[in-house]
């Protein structure tokens, strides 16, 4: 029996195909990874940015709902005492 060896290139073509898929695979995986979590990152920062929009505005509230009841109550005793 005779054996003919082939070019090493030869052997490993179909290889190299499939590591350069797999490569390419585990670059778009990697690409999909980063933007996943930068949307993650955007996502805790606009809700960090939401909770801070209602603290503020339940800080105003809290500063205007006295002088809005003050005022209520002194145009109602104005009224009544017409």
């Amino acid at each position: 029996m005779t054996v003919t060896p082939r070019p090493a290139r030869e052997n490993h073509q179909p290889f190299s195909g499939l590591w350069k898929f797999e490569q390419g695979q585990d670059m778009k995986m990697n690409a999909q990874v980063t933007k996943l979590q930068a949307a993650e990152n955007d996502l805790k920062q606009l809700m960090a940015d939401m909770n801070w929009a209602i603290k503020k505005a339940e800080e105003a509230i809290g500063k205007i709902a006295p002088h809005t009841l003050l005022t209520a109550a002194e145009t109602e005793s104005t009224a009544s005492s017409r």
